[in-house]
């Protein structure tokens, strides 16, 4: 016997392909009118800049123009200047996992992986699931995300995984999760102001502890995450660490 509820679930359905198709439709694009496959693993696209500081990651070329491209032209056969990595190193290392196949494949498996994340979130939404699904169909962010291969579907789950866990009470593992959202950090801009009014602690204990962590884990890459970062960067951390970490800095970049 049919569910009652099957007639709803396939309007949802057709209504999210839809959704996808039209936002797909609607994308810039170099020739007008054509719908740019979100199945696309050749040429540049966001996602390169992920594989790039994978390959950079522990080198003095992480966040180097130079070094980018030359590794873009290699594993993309181009090059684009807005594509470099921009992410914390720990991001970089997280990404490794890419370079163990081809561009192509890592390219194919890092947007099927957007497709996973994009269901995380609905899964994880409080609330009605169909109009969530439905508003992340429609969402133009999210389709172009899905095309150019962008990260913002995981942000996406890391908040509606710390809010689910908030729900249940469990603040502080709430934190370390929302921790990893330090991958776009300008989105939690007003967090601490939340923190503050609503004086949810344990929280705060929680977040500080994952970006801790994520710092330390970033300051251990092969002991090259310092000369990663362009001199000017280096003398503006190391004047305001203190003598010890001073002499430490300039140890690294006498290297």
């Amino acid at each position: 016997m049919r569910s009652p509820d099957a007639p709803a679930t396939l309007r949802t359905l057709i209504s999210c392909v839809l959704g996808v198709v039209v936002c797909l439709a609607v994308l810039p694009s170099r020739s007008p009118w054509v719908i740019r496959p979100p199945w696309r693993t050749q040429g540049i696209m966001d996602a390169t800049a992920f594989r790039t500081g994978a390959e950079l990651v522990g080198t003095p070329g992480l966040y180097r123009s130079e070094a980018v491209r030359e590794t873009q032209g290699k594993d993309a056969g181009s090059e684009d200047t807005l594509r470099l990595f921009i992410r914390p190193p720990w991001y970089a290392l997280a990404m490794r996992w890419m370079l163990y196949v081809p561009y192509t494949t890592s390219m194919w498996l890092w947007k099927v992986l957007v497709v996973v994340a994009c269901g995380l979130f609905v899964t994880l939404w409080s609330g009605d699931r169909r109009h969530a699904a439905l508003a992340m169909c429609w969402s133009l962010p999210a389709v172009a995300a899905l095309e150019q291969g962008q990260d913002t579907p995981w942000f996406l789950v890391v908040v509606a995984g710390a809010y689910f866990l908030l729900r249940r009470d469990r603040a502080f593992t709430a934190g370390l999760v929302l921790s990893l959202s330090t991958i776009k950090f300008h989105f939690l801009v007003f967090f601490p102001i939340v923190i503050l009014v609503r004086r949810q602690w344990r929280l705060a204990m929680g977040a500080a502890a994952g970006v801790v962590s994520l710092i330390a884990v970033s300051f251990l890459i092969p002991l090259q995450f310092c000369s990663c970062l362009p001199p000017s960067c280096v003398c503006f951390v190391s004047r305001r660490s203190g003598p010890l970490r001073w002499r430490c800095l300039q140890a690294w970049r006498l290297r």
